[in-house]
Order: C-alpha cells, then sequence, then structure tokens
C-alpha cells in the first residue's frame, strides 16, 4: 500500500526519514503485516503495548507512533532538563525538545556514523533548532524564554558554544536511547 504511493516533498527532513523508513519496510514483504493478520505470539519487550495493537494497523502507523513516542519522550526530557537547571521552563520548550529527539532517532537509526560524529552533529541540530526557535520565540514573539546575551560569543543572544558543548554531551545518552528505542520497537514489531 505505501509502495505505491506517492513521495512526499523532499525538502523536509522527517518526510525523508518517513519515506526512508517505508522504502526498508517495502523491501521486506514478511515486515508488513496484512489487515488481519495475527501475530505469532505476543511480545514480552518494554514496549508489549506493540503487541497489543489490533491487527489492522499498518507499518505507516507504527513509524507514526514511533515517532510520536520519540517525540512526546524528547519533549518530556527537555523539559525535565530545564527545570533541573533554571528551576522553570515554557511549554514551548516541550516542541522544541520533542522535534530535537526525534531528529537525533533520525540521526541515530538512519545512519551508520561514529558515535563521536552523531554526537558533533546532534550537537549542531540542537544548537540549530534552538537558534530558530529562539528567533521566533524570543525575537520574534518576544516571549524571552531564554538570553544567552551574558555569555561570550553568543549569537544574538540565542545560541552560544558553551551550550552547544553540553549539547554534544548530552547528545551522547540520547543517541543510545534512540538506538535502544528503535531495536526494542523493532523486535516488538518483528515478533
Amino acid at each position: 500500500m505505501f509502495c505505491n504511493s506517492p513521495q512526499p516533498p523532499r525538502k523536509y527532513i522527517l518526510g525523508r526519514f518517513l519515506l526512508l523508513r517505508l522504502k526498508l519496510l517495502c523491501k521486506n514483504p514478511r515486515t508488513i503485516r496484512k489487515p488481519g493478520q495475527q501475530r505469532a505470539r505476543p511480545c514480552r519487550g518494554v514496549l508489549s503495548c506493540v503487541a497489543l495493537l489490533p491487527s489492522g494497523y499498518t507499518e505507516g502507523m507504527m513509524i507514526f507512533l514511533e515517532l510520536s513516542f520519540a517525540f512526546s519522550l524528547g519533549g518530556w526530557a527537555y523539559v525535565g532538563i530545564e527545570l533541573l537547571w533554571r528551576r522553570r521552563t515554557h511549554w514551548s520548550m516541550f516542541l522544541t525538545g520533542g522535534l530535537c529527539f526525534t531528529l537525533l532517532y533520525a540521526l541515530a537509526t538512519l545512519t551508520s556514523l561514529p558515535m563521536l560524529v552523531q554526537c558533533a552533529l546532534g550537537a549542531l541540530i540542537i544548537t540549530a533548532v534552538e537558534f530558530i526557535v529562539g528567533c521566533v520565540v524570543n525575537l520574534g514573539l518576544g516571549w524571552n524564554v531564554w538570553d544567552y546575551s551574558h555569555n561570550r560569543f553568543n549569537l544574538m543572544g540565542q545560541i552560544c558554544p558553551a551550550f552547544t558543548v553540553l549539547w554534544f554531551t548530552l547528545s551522547w545518552p540520547a543517541i543510545l536511547l534512540a538506538k535502544i528505542i528503535h531495536l526494542v520497537i523493532s523486535l516488538a514489531v518483528k515478533s
């Protein structure tokens, strides 16, 4: 069903991620369940709720659920880090964290780069998202969620090298977590 559908615009990173996942799934016909097909045995893994999904769920829906889980996990983790670091947060940080972790999830699951390169790319991705969100939220809308103008070498008060180093450090466990989540979901879907 998804193999012959029209391709989404390639300018969106998330669209590319979904397209690549669908192409990989379409290459192996055993990974595509037909409506009404039952699982051979229930999954007993961490995400055993995957085995409880109705049999009519398609692989596209599974990918959507996988990315939704990654988005919400990243959003709550980012909010938690902010609460520990600054003792306050803003609802836009949930969206920012969700987007960052979803992009890290795509980086971790679609590439086979060395871990240090993935962490460096992760730090650049998070810094870029932080800059874009900062320009919209802080400069455009005037909400003043954060301000790095007191830090050295800041760019418009939205990003600075010190936090890029922090994002590099935090990318390591985030990428490992993304790989573990992807492995668990893949095993749960195949069982």
